[in-house]
């Protein structure tokens, strides 16, 4: 079972939630257009391969997923509650959905609205997080149907903590006071945070495309007859992206090189070209994810755990490339791996990924320190599951970030 995304938007986040409580292995392949058989899913990714065809629906990838679970009623325990189930998710997928990226997406720059389509769009999102407010401040269970956990919680929660990391500021939180309790609240269990990190609401909010963001809240609330406003600087698409030195080392010449040798052999000569063409712009890392009790029993969960954490870095990969996996043995599995990248320190990315925290890097110096090289060459060279070992532990799974 494969789920096939973009690695850019928070869409396909909600089905890696699932799989974790469904306790189901879930591959997470990133979206190439150039590929046969991919060409047509262009716009409506991510989808969902299983054998015999695709599942293209999100409530259909969600309700399939769901019923996989061998322990976690994750569809409900009864049909009443299967019903109530998929009211929730028709609601949160035809009225929240669409008022939550209509509204957010002018904060993360992806439109530039006029003050007209702006006011509109904030006053129907506002409109619908009022309604779910009411009824948290009604319901008397942690979840939203029954005592357990299902879809229709990871739906919504999945979709509302990009909301709080960017406009849930202290009056937002006051505005909404349940549902920043409810969020916050499953999103500190282990399946949420071995996906989206650990989920803060922002102190400061994010500012939209064309106002400042406190203005426009007050005048949505207050109208007034009049109201002043100022001009404030516009953050560009350029803005938000990480800046990286110039180079004469062409990574991405590299990269092929590598990707495209298939023996041993052929990979430690092409290693030998990097070693030769290495300038001082391009820096090599080991990395060692730290384990918390619970974490690193099981190979495929593991596995999500590092496809996670890679699903946000996609700003890294025109400038860094890895070989990262899991390595050793159940239940006693560690994720790690090397990388190279265009920073003379770690990346900004990385620094303010919500999981960065818990992945440790350490500088190699393999230009001067021969075990340093050695080791380096061990983890990009071993990448046969069962077969290879490295550092003394069984290659059980290999992931090349590029």
């Amino acid at each position: 079972m494969k789920l096939i995304d973009t690695f850019v938007g928070p869409r396909g986040n909600k089905f890696l939630v699932v799989a974790r409580y469904a306790e189901v292995e879930l591959d997470l392949e990133e979206f190439d257009p150039r590929k046969v058989g991919q060409k047509d899913i262009n716009k409506i990714v991510p989808v969902l391969e299983i054998p015999g065809g695709m599942i293209y629906e999100p409530r259909e990838i969600l309700t399939y997923i769901a019923r996989l679970s061998k322990k976690a009623q994750l569809y409900g325990v009864n049909k009443w509650e299967e019903i109530q189930i998929d009211k929730y998710l028709n609601w949160t997928l035809n009225v929240v959905e669409p008022a939550l990226f209509d509204f957010i997406d002018i904060f993360w720059g992806h439109r530039i609205p006029s003050d007209e389509e702006f006011a509109m769009a904030s006053a129907k999102f506002f409109s619908v997080l009022g309604a779910f407010e009411g009824m948290q401040q009604k319901k008397k269970s942690k979840y939203l149907i029954g005592d357990e956990i299902s879809i229709a919680d990871i739906n919504i929660v999945s979709d509302l903590i990009f909301v709080l990391r960017s406009v849930g500021d202290q009056d937002f939180q006051d505005r909404f006071p349940k549902v920043v309790q409810y969020v916050e609240t499953l999103a500190q269990e282990s399946q949420f945070a071995g996906i989206f990190g650990k989920v803060v609401a922002c102190k400061a909010a994010l500012l939209p495309s064309t106002h400042k963001f406190e203005e426009s809240k007050e005048a949505l609330t207050h109208p007034r007859e009049e109201t002043k406003t100022r001009e404030v600087a516009v953050p560009t698409k350029k803005d938000l992206v990480y800046s990286f030195p110039s180079t004469p080392f062409n990574l991405y010449e590299f990269k092929t090189l590598f990707v495209n040798t298939s023996e041993r052999s052929e990979k430690k000569k092409a290693l030998d070209t990097l070693w030769a063409a290495l300038d001082k712009h391009h820096t090599v890392w080991k990395m060692v994810y730290e384990m918390v009790e619970g974490e690193g029993e099981v190979v495929f969960k593991t596995k999500n755990m590092l496809t996670g954490f890679l699903h946000q870095l996609d700003t890294l990969k025109k400038d860094a490339f890895a070989v990262v996996g899991v390595y050793g043995d159940e239940p006693y599995l560690e994720i790690r791996g090397c990388w190279i990248w265009k920073d003379k320190g770690i990346p900004q990315a990385i620094q303010d990924h919500p999981s960065g925290e818990w992945y440790k890097f350490k500088q190699l110096d393999v230009k001067k320190n021969p075990s340093d090289r050695k080791i380096f060459e061990e983890y990009w060279t071993s990448w046969m599951a069962e077969r290879n070992q490295v550092e003394g532990l069984t290659v059980k799974n290999v992931i090349y970030f590029k």
